[in-house]
């Protein structure tokens, strides 16, 4: 009987503190700091950046602030561009790092393809094929026209990737009659993982 008791007492203590004890809260500070430092991958243009390309239009390559971001515009002709070394993505950090590039929002309106390879520094270029030439040879390619990623490519200390532009319409394709646009990011990491 003594027993029963005494798990009674210690139930009803139980539930007594939880009550007074459920509306308080403790707070404990902590310090958050961030210290903004420079990327370690940025962009900047490639051999052919802001010459002439077709129809005397320039390729437009704009590096935004501290190589952290990059718009890249091109003028196709019908049937096959293809636009050699725009833009280029450098690791100027002292580690290696695995990079992606994800298009997170495809071109629209082209009858066919837009793609993006990825070569190394100075590779040689090697197209085959007819009617639309594709090159060979290179780290990864990535469609524009479809949400996807490209990568990982390992890209040591002072590593440099080259970005080539392929555009090609079918003959006798309805060519937009306005810009197609498409949005990539840039990922990189140290770890193996895979990026979400």
């Amino acid at each position: 009987m003594g027993f029963m008791r005494f798990s009674v007492l210690c139930v009803v203590l139980l539930v007594a503190v939880g009550l007074v004890c459920g509306g308080f809260f403790a707070y404990c500070p902590v310090r958050v700091a961030v210290e903004v430092v420079e990327p370690p991958i940025v962009f900047y243009g490639g051999n052919n950046a802001n010459a002439s390309g077709l129809s005397g239009q320039l390729v437009q390559v704009y590096i935004g602030c501290g190589g952290a971001s990059a718009n890249v515009t091109v003028h196709a002709a019908a049937r096959a561009s293809y636009y050699v070394d725009v833009l280029r993505v450098f690791n100027r950090g002292n580690a290696g790092y695995n990079v992606y590039l994800r298009v997170v929002e495809a071109l629209r309106g082209l009858p066919a393809c837009g793609c993006i390879y990825l070569y190394g520094e100075g590779a040689e270029r090697v197209f085959a094929g007819w009617p639309a030439p594709a090159p060979e040879g290179y780290l990864d390619e990535l469609s524009l026209t479809d949400e996807g990623t490209a990568g990982p490519i390992l890209l040591g200390p002072r590593e440099t990737i080259e970005v080539d532009l392929h555009v090609y319409s079918p003959i006798g394709a309805e060519l937009p009659t306005t810009l197609s646009r498409a949005r990539l990011i840039l990922i990189y990491t140290p770890s193996g993982e895979e990026p979400p």
